[in-house]
């Protein structure tokens, strides 16, 4: 089985690397043409099921992939973001400034240090370990989007991967980046990371591209 990892175009706290979250914010105008060209670019893939987070900045990116395919899109709590409780709102600089100490350790690794207020690594890797294992147990012939988050997506990598949680920021994921395992025997191979050759250098969308 294929499994195609799609993260959420930009939204305006992302473009101001502010933490999100649980946090329901919007695609951007930026976001929403990175998205259109993250679907052109899948339009001649043969996916049978795209599963979104709840947050509608995922939804909105799995209904723009949907448009050019008759697989559903089905909504999925475990691929919901981590909550970064007090942290949410603020940037990178802004909590490293406020909480240096636990900044360090959320940055050396989030399990075993968690967002204050917010959920801990360990709920993250349950909630994604069991939709792994449930899709690890599908038929191989197919493939299937997973549309989320940087956080959750890390967590699904590590678990894939069968890498401990102090990789999690190894892996870098943009916005409206494709990523690809494939799935054999309860085991994956990574085929493809944070690809993003439908954007330009900088993370924009392509001259020409619309929002959808």
């Amino acid at each position: 089985m294929r499994l195609l990892l799609l993260r959420h175009g930009e939204t305006p706290w992302s473009a101001e690397h502010r933490y999100q979250g649980a946090t329901d914010t919007p695609l951007s105008d930026v976001g929403q043409a990175q998205v259109a060209a993250l679907a052109e670019r899948l339009r001649g893939q043969a996916l049978i099921e795209l599963r979104s987070s709840p947050l509608q900045r995922a939804l909105d990116t799995a209904a723009a992939v949907a448009v050019h395919h008759e697989a559903p899109v089905v909504t999925d709590e475990r691929l919901r973001e981590i909550s970064f409780g007090r942290w949410e709102g603020l940037t990178h600089e802004e909590i490293r400034r406020s909480a240096p100490e636990r900044y360090l350790g959320w940055q050396s690794d989030p399990g075993v240090t968690a967002p204050p207020g917010g959920e801990a690594m360990a709920s993250v890797l349950e909630r994604v370990g069991e939709l792994w294992r449930e899709l690890a147990a599908r038929p191989r012939d197919a493939t299937i989007a997973l549309v989320g988050h940087g956080a959750c997506l890390r967590a699904l990598l590590c678990l894939a991967l069968g890498v401990p949680t102090s990789a999690f920021w190894r892996f870098q994921l943009g916005a409206a980046s494709v990523s690809e395992l494939y799935v054999y025997d309860g085991s994956a191979k990574l085929v493809l990371l944070n690809d993003r050759h439908h954007l330009n250098a900088t993370g924009a969308p392509p001259p020409g591209a619309h929002p959808f």
